[in-house]
């Protein structure tokens, strides 16, 4: 979700230095909460994702390839779709407009969208059981600036909608802030998950304490939202356990992790793309840089971004699993961004 462009915080490994390089600005969007104008794209990027998985399977969306062909898709439905309320259903405006849909499906003359055509006449988007997060915090911090905006408050309430809950629509809100308080003053529903990132300082700046991330995170959790806390990105130190058992520790201690609200604990570790390391960091950030090449951060066999070598990482997040599993016992452990094959590794499954 497209709220905002940029972040207050200045973390030396964030990926929008590269990504945002050419507009490196805040920018918060001014036409956000007109009347339709984001359920559109929701209920549009909904109806996309659950054709494509029900056509190709959840994996397919794995890496860039499956992605492209989802934005792709979208693109058809754009064209064919003028206009969609948040209480009209997938099933509904499908109805509405299939034959427009189908229509420009054909005359793309993608190959791409050939295995969506030949399934065509099969969709119908009832009983629909997948869910898709909406990410709001991907282009920007989800909650950094809501004081200034309030889109949290108009956010939950369009994932409130029950209808947006029946179409599998969710709201994820990612952030690194505390800036909680218009969250405390609406109903959070069963639809709205908080996911804030916490890790060590290193390389991070401006950021609040992951203490103080943490305790934000529960009283959201004392209120009703859905949890969960990201240990990403884990740094490599000379004693790189050690130094995030203790942030592991303090979920124990503040989280209610026997409550289902408490939903996971994911880990991650730094990665770069290409562009943002060769291009950005070296240039604006020679400490981290440094750290990347001590560190051999290198691209391994058919993996998307840059990473620490992989038995390292692989030996690294069974660890701190095995750790959170033992004094957090039945929590969730899942990883950030890392190909099956590292989840098969760790002893995790992907779903």
């Amino acid at each position: 979700l497209s709220a905002e462009n940029e972040c207050p915080y200045s973390c030396t490994y964030c990926y929008l230095q590269s990504t945002l390089k050419e507009s490196p600005v805040p920018t918060i969007y001014t036409n956000f909460q007109d009347d339709g104008v984001l359920v559109r794209e929701i209920k549009i990027g909904l109806m996309a994702m659950h054709m494509f998985t029900q056509v190709h399977g959840v994996k397919a969306n794995i890496q860039r390839e499956g992605q492209d062909k989802v934005h792709r898709l979208m693109k058809v439905l754009e064209k064919s779709i003028p206009v969609a309320k948040v209480d009209q259903s997938l099933h509904e405006i499908f109805t509405t407009y299939r034959k427009a849909i189908k229509k420009n499906l054909v005359e793309s003359g993608l190959d791409l969208h050939q295995p969506i055509i030949e399934y065509f006449d099969k969709f119908e988007f009832k009983d629909l059981s997948r869910k898709f997060h909406f990410n709001n915090g991907d282009l920007n911090d989800g909650m950094a600036y809501d004081h200034l905006t309030d889109n949290s408050k108009f956010l939950v309430g369009v994932f409130g909608n029950e209808t947006m809950k029946k179409d599998g629509g969710q709201l994820l809100i990612r952030t690194k802030s505390t800036n909680i308080e218009n969250l405390k003053l609406v109903d959070p529903h069963d639809n709205v998950i908080y996911y804030t990132t916490v890790g060590t300082s290193a390389y991070s700046k401006g950021v609040p304490h992951y203490k103080e991330r943490i305790k934000a995170a529960k009283e959201l959790q004392d209120l009703g939202y859905r949890i969960r806390i990201s240990l990403d990105p884990i740094i490599q130190y000379p004693d790189t356990v050690k130094q995030y058992k203790p942030i592991l520790d303090e979920i124990k201690n503040v989280m209610d992790i026997s409550n289902p609200s408490f939903e996971r604990i994911t880990l991650g570790m730094l990665r770069f793309s290409h562009s943002n390391i060769d291009d950005v960091i070296r240039h604006r950030h020679p400490d981290l840089y440094g750290h990347s090449k001590r560190a051999m951060i290198t691209k391994y066999g058919d993996e998307e971004k840059v990473r620490y070598e992989r038995q390292f990482r692989v030996d690294t997040y069974k660890v701190l699993k095995d750790y959170a599993e033992e004094i957090m016992p039945g929590v969730k452990v899942l990883l950030s961004t890392e190909a099956v094959s590292v989840w098969e590794d760790v002893g995790l499954t992907w779903e």
